[in-house]
């Protein structure tokens, strides 16, 4: 059995709890268009969301665009993704997302982010994902709990210092995901592997382009996907 292959799903770029809160996410769509027209070129969907502060987290804007690229607005935090077009390795995209991501952060950089994020989405396409994934628990847990294993998840949460932050490091390993690949079909059955960064909170933030390029890196260099990838395909490779 060879290697599977390492398929991007998405990039994600989060600005998170604005210190100044946008009052009409709306009116950043034509922020948004004037200065990303190339690139987000389709009409928003706009959802009415109640103004209320536990709803500042909820997107009341979605743009698309009719290549890659998407976003979501709220009143405390944007999110900006990038996804694979077809079979795609992270290293094939993340120039280009870096670059976009920071024009986006010159958009949203007046509204004082406090939280910054970072993810990393891929799958590997496997017709039997469940024995791999398995290998990570270290365990059989059919002596635990006796039945056929039918989906596993796995959530894994570690603390990284970059610079004078905490980061939160997490690696989800989930065998419960089907993927539509362009030019492989829907409904492939593998094993996605998402690794999501983003800074405790602590005091004030500050972020400027170089910051921002810095830390995307940082996120890039820490994916490590060699070692689950070495841990998942081992035996099974074989």
């Amino acid at each position: 059995m060879s290697k599977p292959e390492q398929v991007l799903i998405l990039m994600q770029f989060a600005l998170v709890d604005f210190e100044s809160r946008l009052q009409e996410p709306d009116d950043m769509w034509n922020v948004v268009k004037h200065s990303m027209s190339q690139v987000f070129d389709q009409t928003p969907f706009m959802r009415p969301v109640d103004g209320a502060l536990a709803n500042d987290s909820i997107p009341s804007v979605h743009l698309n665009s009719s290549t890659v690229y998407s976003m979501d607005i709220a009143r405390s935090r944007m999110d900006f993704y990038t996804a694979g077009a077809g079979a795609q390795r992270v290293e094939e995209v993340q120039g280009d997302f870096l670059k976009r991501s920071l024009e986006v952060f010159d958009l949203f950089s007046r509204y004082a982010p406090q939280r910054i994020g970072f993810v990393v989405r891929v799958f590997y396409e496997i017709p039997t994902p469940i024995p791999c994934a398995q290998r990570l628990l270290g365990l059989r847990y059919s002596e635990l709990a006796p039945g056929n294993a039918a989906s596993l998840q796995l959530r894994y949460l570690a603390h990284l210092d970059w610079e004078d932050l905490t980061i939160n490091s997490t690696t989800i390993i989930d065998t419960d995901i089907t993927a539509n690949i362009l030019g492989r079909g829907p409904g492939i059955l593998g094993i996605q592997v998402t690794r999501d960064f983003n800074n405790v909170a602590a005091g004030h933030l500050l972020l400027d382009a170089d910051r921002v390029t810095r830390f995307v890196n940082f996120g890039l260099s820490s994916l490590w996907l060699d070692r689950t990838e070495k841990s998942l395909w081992t035996e099974a490779t074989k």
